[in-house]
């Protein structure tokens, strides 16, 4: 088990590398982490959800996700509590004064998958949260030492010295623990090392001298994690890029982040957005072309930062992506005129994250933006926050009562009960709206609430249509494919949606791996008639390189040639004007910065530069690939940095001569692990 002398120290990620390593050598492997808290979340293959984490993890080892391999998930929410997740299902919300009386029954549920994992894989590699010397979260503790002990599971404390107090950090922690749980301590590990190992060498003399832990090793820095998804924003490579996660806003808004920290996960909920890549994007000035004779202007990228802001870890495609430039947007500060697509991501807490967006004047920066012919893109809670209102009579995700939403789709939300995850394949069909017609996408919803659409039509494609398309070529039956959709109306959907790997979740996720529909979901996503406009539920859709291509070439289109309606293409200048609320809103708050930044020139989306900026791509990358690359990049690093045969020693009833054949540098075949049932 990887503990840590606190949070952020690194361990989601030493966990992934230490994975890849065992599995490269032919050992089944498996992540476990009793619990966890994000608002960064993925869906497992049995239809429940996990931490983001967690599934990187099991990419890392090669093996499927299951909702066992974390099975007690809190997401914060805005009013002091956290949505409660359990073996993959959401079963309520929970403050966190009341969580503490609940662990001593989680505990049996956290056991009770890990015994299930136990039968599966030869080791777990079980990862702690935040610190196990917090003396005031120890009763009925289930995510550090209360699992170690029940189980007893040999543990490692990794300290993170870029924080500075490491030595203090793991001689404190050594004083702090009981008797029992001293015993399970093998050893320790320095983590976010910079500068000459060996200078440190005394330390580490003293810490063993102190603690009579043995060293299993310093790793030193490793630049390429930053391009790895991760659920904390302060990861093994960022360091202090970024100065807090607190949003500085918060308190002026009158909107106050929840302390969840005694809710009994020890990391923080703000803390859990992936934003490790944002040192990627372009560092020159917004106005500055490149040097280059034949410059390629990227696609710029305005992210709103919120509060609850949930899965921004759907960024990562677009900041490792030459073709894009990925701004985040700090409270304060107005949308910057030059943007060509404004990007609204999940949410956690709709109606609280709308409010602070308008508390920022964004909703009069959006507006402005679409008027110039910028394209609005929302994703599950952002897409929400694009139609006419958002509901939550029963306060699911904090705040109760009906609010109305930016109106630039004509739709409505209702939060209700019951949460929606899939794993998805589809299209994007609309063979009007090129470039995105016939393009396939891949990604998951995850999500509470029902979406409708208020006004839309539909007429399917024909045979023709399709083979014209190449759709039939794209491995999707073609009796299944999606209908085109149009409508002079204010929206149509624009995404068609096949082959689900889950369903919506009521008590029991195993069950979802073998549905399907009948038909494929027609009614997924939003678009506005000038194609300015466009949301959906799917989350992970800028991994597809063929998406990301088609989405490039459409946002920097001229606006003109993104509306359509059923008679063809109509001026976007009045499909714009027939849009009532915009013009309204920004004249009735045609205030300071925003409104005289909203109103600038035309600039980089204005109409006619985006014809020949649309031609503009550059190649590309494959996103999974990359990460796959980064994954033995990193296992790689660990193996020269940690002693590896001493970690190996702690798999139980396997000597570290007998393993060690598996970890070294040997060529050719691995020997058999049959029958093996070791757990680190």
């Amino acid at each position: 088990m990887i503990q840590a002398t606190g949070s952020n120290a690194g361990k989601s990620l030493f966990v992934a590398g230490l994975a890849r390593l065992l599995h490269r050598r032919g050992l089944r492997v498996a992540p476990f982490k009793p619990q966890n808290m994000a608002n960064n979340a993925a869906v497992a293959l049995d239809g429940g959800e996990i931490a983001r984490a967690q599934a990187l993890q099991c990419l890392a080892c090669a093996c499927e996700t299951s909702s066992d391999m974390n099975p007690v998930l809190l997401k914060p929410q805005n009013d002091g509590s956290s949505q409660l997740i359990v073996q993959g299902c959401a079963v309520g919300s929970v403050r966190a004064s009341d969580y503490p009386r609940m662990r001593a029954r989680l505990l049996g549920k956290v056991r009770e998958s890990y015994h299930r994992l136990a039968q599966k894989f030869e080791v777990i590699i079980v990862e702690g949260a935040g610190s196990p010397a917090e003396v005031n979260l120890r009763a009925g503790d289930i995510a550090n030492m209360g699992f170690a002990t029940a189980e007893q599971v040999p543990v490692l404390i990794l300290a993170d010295i870029e924080r500075g107090g490491s030595i203090a950090a793991l001689c404190g922690t050594h004083q702090l623990l009981e008797q029992q749980e001293r015993a399970l301590v093998r050893g320790f590990l320095i983590n976010k090392f910079r500068g000459e190992v060996s200078l440190f060498k005394p330390a580490i003399e003293v810490i063993a001298q102190r603690t009579g832990w043995r060293s299993a090793g310093v790793v030193t820095w490793c630049e390429p994690l930053g391009e790895l998804p991760a659920e904390d924003s302060l990861d093994l490579r960022r360091g202090g890029k970024i100065a807090k996660m607190q949003n500085p806003g918060l308190q002026d808004s009158g909107l106050q982040n929840p302390d969840l920290q005694n809710s009994g996960s020890q990391d923080s909920g703000l803390q859990n957005i992936s934003l490790e890549n944002l040192d990627k994007t372009n560092s020159s000035s917004p106005s500055t072309p490149s040097s280059s004779s034949s410059p390629k202007l990227p696609c710029r990228v305005t992210a709103l930062r919120c509060p609850y802001m949930a899965n921004a870890d759907d960024l990562d495609p677009l900041l490792l992506d030459e073709n894009f430039e990925v701004r985040l947007l700090e409270a304060g500060s107005p949308i910057p005129s030059d943007s060509d697509v404004v990007l609204l991501l999940g949410s956690k807490s709709v109606l609280a994250d709308l409010a602070f967006l308008r508390a920022q004047g964004w909703d009069i920066d959006i507006v402005a933006h679409r008027r110039r012919g910028g394209i609005v893109f929302g994703i599950c809670g952002g897409y929400q926050m694009l139609g006419l209102s958002i509901e939550d009579d029963q306060g699911l995700e904090g705040w109760r009562g009906k609010k109305a939403g930016l109106a630039l789709l004509d739709l409505t939300t209702e939060i209700t009960q019951g949460k929606k995850l899939s794993r998805i394949e589809g299209l994007a069909c609309l063979p009007s709206v090129a470039p995105l017609a016939g393009v396939s996408v891949v990604g998951y919803e995850m999500h509470n609430g029902e979406t409708r659409l208020k006004s839309s039509g539909r007429r399917g494609l024909d045979r023709r249509g399709l083979e014209k398309r190449g759709i039939e070529k794209r491995g999707i039956d073609k009796n299944r494919v999606a209908r085109s959709l149009h409508s002079p109306a204010a929206v149509r959907p624009w995404l068609s949606l096949g082959l689900p790997l889950g369903v919506s979740i009521g008590s029991s996720p195993q069950t979802a791996r073998d549905s399907s529909r009948d038909e494929l979901d027609i009614n997924f996503g939003a678009l506005s008639a000038d194609g300015c406009v466009l949301g959906c539920y799917l989350h992970g859709i800028f991994a597809s390189g063929e998406f990301r291509r088609a989405f490039y070439q459409y946002a920097c289109s001229s606006p003109d040639r993104r509306a359509y309606t059923n008679a063809g293409r109509v001026d976007a200048g009045k499909a714009n004007a027939g849009k009532a609320s915009a013009g309204k809103a920004s004249a009735g708050k045609a205030s300071a910065g925003n409104a005289s930044a909203g109103n600038a020139s035309a600039g980089r989306g204005g109409k006619g530069e985006g014809v020949g900026r649309a031609d503009g791509w550059r190649g590309g990358f494959d996103y999974a690939e990359r990460i796959e690359e980064v994954l033995d990049i990193w296992a790689d690093h660990l193996a020269g940095c940690c002693d590896i045969e001493f970690i190996v020693s702690l798999l139980s009833d396997v000597s570290s001569d007998g393993l060690s054949a598996h970890l070294g540098d040997q060529q050719g075949e691995h020997p058999s692990c049959e029958g093996r049932k070791d757990r680190v």
